[in-house]
């Protein structure tokens, strides 16, 4: 007689472990797209608090799903939307004159666009980096 109890068991640990690797390998994915976006996040004379409030929230599964989010901003949501979408409904009167006058917004580190563009940059091959460390884990 099989032991079907033994292989619905083994089974159920083959999934879990392959959810687990999944959402660990997305993760490395975040924390290089957040990585990215932090060095080309501009920073304010007066500190880089909206750099340091880049946070990765997640990897969670949802169904057949994994979802993950790179959250930045925090308190200073407003602020970070500003500085993304420059120039937004967000964006400071000074921003809105400085364009407005041709001279435009200067900024000393990176610019607009930058989580975004962190993103774009990494999805090319992305499914092939997260399939390769997700095969590498499970070989262990």
């Amino acid at each position: 007689m099989p032991d079907l109890d033994g292989l619905r068991n083994a089974l159920n640990k083959i999934d879990t472990d392959l959810v687990k690797a999944t959402m660990a390998a997305f993760l490395i994915e975040a924390e290089a797209m957040k990585d990215d976006s932090m060095a080309n996040c501009p920073v304010a004379p007066d500190g880089g608090i909206l750099r340091a409030s880049h946070e990765i929230l997640g990897p969670v599964k949802e169904g057949d799903e994994f979802k993950l989010w790179i959250q930045v901003g925090g308190p200073a949501d407003d602020y970070a939307q500003a500085v993304h979408e420059h120039l937004s409904e967000f964006s400071p009167p000074s921003w809105v004159k400085a364009e407005q006058s041709g001279d435009g917004v200067k900024f000393n580190v990176g610019g607009p666009k930058f989580l975004e563009n962190a993103v774009r940059k990494r999805l090319a091959g992305l499914d092939s980096r997260v399939a390769a460390r997700v095969a590498a884990r499970m070989k262990t």
